[in-house]
């Protein structure tokens, strides 16, 4: 619609204007003005009345943002009408204590369970450390430093994901335990977004946590492991504990005979990919920005049994 203030001639209608049907003397002056103004309409196009565009319009997602393949995706402001991300401005950690040179000489796979683990929980999972393969450091919540070998980057993809996802300072070990970059840097933006705006969780029942209850490393090279791990649903009996594994492989092996037999059921696989990165093994975000695939059908092809879950 044209504005009420450039309104050109036009046929006969609402908005036209009325034909006075009289001659008219018109000066060269009147007749120049009229010219520049017929050419200004025509290049310029009339002025757009249309309500509520006051300025220019700015997208709130960039194409960087979509590239990142949704990692970074914008957080709406739910106070405003139009959607703005969220800046997020996180401390910076303190630098990290180098890591103690553990003993690499057994390139081994591990083809049964490690036999100097022992196990510790974690808000209410089962996490694996050993005095051989790590983990050989601790910061607050943080676990790490593991040896560069088979079964350190299979402890560290265990314990790693354990305190990424229940951490209280998990900042701080997405910095210290995963591989450094533009993904990482953008998931912790996102999540610290999201934690913003609805506040952060409170910690699942234990009965909901899936314990691991075995793996296969699906490959190793001396810069990347890739490790499967099995986790079973849940327990019925609310939860783990310490006691749930020794380290005796004989006593679990008779539990995991004794345990029921629908308990196959719950079991899920995950795949994590490790690297050697700084001096540890660190998991490698994937491109949709989470720390593992998992499979629709669980993979329990090879794996052995490990852990704390029924199998």
């Amino acid at each position: 619609m044209m504005s009420p203030r450039a309104r050109r001639p036009g046929p006969e209608g609402a908005d036209a204007a009325p034909v006075v049907r009289r001659r008219t003397t018109v000066s060269v002056g009147a007749f120049v003005l009229l010219v520049i103004g017929a050419v200004a309409v025509a290049v310029l196009g009339p002025p757009d009345s249309s309500p509520g565009k006051t300025g220019p319009v700015t997208a709130t997602r960039s194409d960087e943002d979509t590239a990142r393949g949704g990692a970074d995706e914008a957080v709406n402001n739910s106070d405003s009408e139009t959607s703005s991300p969220v800046p997020i401005s996180l401390p910076a950690p303190a630098p990290a204590e180098p890591c103690p040179v553990l003993d690499a000489s057994d390139q081994r796979v591990p083809a049964q369970p490690p036999q100097d683990v022992s196990w510790s929980v974690f808000h209410g999972l089962l996490v694996p450390s050993s005095p051989s393969a790590g983990p050989a450091l601790a910061e607050e919540e943080v676990q790490r430093c593991f040896a560069h070998t088979p079964t350190g980057a299979l402890l560290a993809a265990v314990q790693i994901s354990a305190r990424y996802f229940l951490a209280a300072d998990w900042p701080l070990v997405a910095d210290r335990c995963l591989t450094p970059g533009p993904m990482r840097d953008a998931v912790i933006q996102q999540r610290a977004a999201r934690e913003r705006i609805a506040g952060v969780a409170s910690d699942p029942p234990p009965e909901s946590l899936a314990q691991v209850a075995g793996y296969h490393v699906d490959s190793y090279a001396p810069e990347r492991a890739v490790i499967r791990l099995i986790r079973d649903g849940g327990s019925p009996d609310g939860g783990a504990s310490e006691d749930d594994y020794d380290g005796d492989q004989d006593d679990d092996q008779d539990a995991d005979q004794d345990a029921d037999q629908d308990a196959g059921d719950s079991l899920t696989s995950a795949v994590y990919t490790l690297e050697w990165s700084g001096g540890d093994w660190r998991i490698q975000l994937r491109p949709d920005g989470s720390d593992a695939d998992v499979p629709a059908e669980t993979d329990v092809g090879g794996a052995t049994p490990w852990g704390a879950g029924t199998w």
